[in-house]
Order: C-alpha cells, then sequence, then structure tokens
C-alpha cells in the first residue's frame, strides 16, 4: 500500500460567537497514490474543511496530516506555501481567475511565483485540457467549463502528486459537469491522485472511491474509515 495523504486523528473546532463548532472529529484518513476519491455529504458536513486541512490551507486543532510520509499539520505557513507549490494542486469552485489576464497568463502564474521557467509545459497543459484554442482569451470571453479548465491547467502547471478539487462542477450545467469529470478521469489515468468534494451523486459513483461526511465524521460504506 503507498499512502500519499495521511489524516489520523484530526479534529477541526472554530469557534462562532460563544458556540464551539465542532467541523470535524477525530477523523482517521488514508489515500493512496492513484485513486480517484469523492467526498459527499450534506452541506456544513465538513467537506471544505477536510479539503482545506489536506491541502495545507489550515491546521488541525488537533491530529497530524502527512503528505508522502512528511507531516504537514505543523508546519509554518512559509513551509506551507512551498509544499502547495509542488506537491498540490487546488481547483476551487468559484474558479479564481484574474479578469484581467489571459487564459495562457492564469496559467502561468503559478510558475512565475515559483519563480519557474516556462519550458513549454503551459501549451502541453492547455492542449491537455482542450484550450489551446482560448489561450489568448480573457475569461470574461469564455465559457463556465472553459473557466474550470482553465482553473484544472492552472492547479496542474507545477506537475503536483495530488489534485483537489472543491465543488468543481457547483457552477456548471450537467453537460458540462459530466465533461470536467471526464477530464479529472484522464488526469487521474496518467497517474495523478485525485480528490474531489462534490454534491454530484452520478458523477461520485465514477470515481474508485466513495467517501462520505456527516456530522465531522467520515465513513465509507456502512464503516468507519480507519487507517
Amino acid at each position: 500500500m503507498n499512502i500519499i495523504l495521511n489524516a489520523i486523528g484530526i479534529t477541526k473546532l472554530y469557534q462562532r460567537g460563544a458556540e464551539t463548532v465542532r467541523a470535524l472529529n477525530n477523523v482517521d484518513l488514508s489515500i493512496e497514490k492513484g485513486e480517484m476519491a469523492a467526498v459527499v455529504g450534506p452541506s456544513g458536513s465538513g467537506k471544505s474543511t477536510l479539503l482545506n486541512l489536506l491541502g495545507g490551507f489550515d491546521s488541525p486543532t488537533s491530529g497530524r496530516i502527512y503528505l508522502k510520509g512528511l507531516e504537514i499539520s505543523r508546519m509554518k505557513e512559509k513551509e506551507l506555501t512551498m509544499i502547495r507549490r509542488k506537491e498540490i494542486g487546488y481547483v476551487f469552485q468559484q474558479f479564481h481567475l484574474l479578469p484581467t489576464l489571459t487564459v495562457r497568463e492564469n496559467v502561468t502564474i503559478p510558475l512565475i511565483f515559483s519563480k519557474k521557467r516556462d519550458n513549454g509545459q503551459v501549451d502541453r497543459i492547455l492542449e491537455m485540457v482542450g484550450l489551446s484554442n482560448r489561450a489568448n482569451h480573457l475569461p470574461s470571453q469564455i465559457s463556465g467549463g472553459e473557466m474550470q479548465r482553465t482553473a484544472i491547467a492552472r492547479a496542474l502547471i507545477h506537475d503536483p502528486d495530488v489534485l483537489i478539487a472543491d465543488e468543481p462542477t457547483g457552477n456548471l450545467d450537467s453537460e458540462m459537469a459530466a465533461s470536467i469529470f471526464n477530464l479529472f478521469h484522464s488526469i487521474n489515468r496518467q497517474g495523478k491522485t485525485v480528490l474531489i468534494v462534490t454534491h454530484n451523486l452520478e458523477l461520485a459513483k465514477g470515481c474508485s472511491r466513495h467517501l462520505h461526511i456527516k456530522d465531522g465524521l467520515i465513513t465509507e460504506g456502512s464503516k468507519k474509515i480507519l487507517i
């Protein structure tokens, strides 16, 4: 078993006024290299909190998270930024494209932040996601599906081992959503580990693994997931 992401006893608490919210409750979870897993659950169940922790955007209140054997749960922000730039690609529901930049320029941003040269990978990624003919268009000139493909291309440009997507089809119609999931399947077949939060149960069925989250607890089938 080649575990790439490993969470042990992670709990996440938030303060909401005088109330303490337990977003995740002592969760154990392991993701194998090359898996394509879907996380489903009702609104407020802890799905996005889980992805933010696994993606290095937040730290658990307690518990440990390992990426490729390296503990990331207690890293400082500067260290986490380096990990995200190298090991993790993150796709947001809202695209987060810069409106004044072209598709190509949006995809190139991570290379600029990492001070890396474009050695042809931008063209290769744009071709892979089907955007070669839209490279010089602004976000306002392309469809919602094409904006999401641009966001996926940006997440892949630094060749991460893990691709994490938070409701990547939430703003798309059913046809575009199916097209985006087909793209994720293609990316997975190329060896990437893919973890997707989705409310679309039909599309989730196409993933090799289904994780259900409710009230901060994860189950797989009828059993709690254990390492």
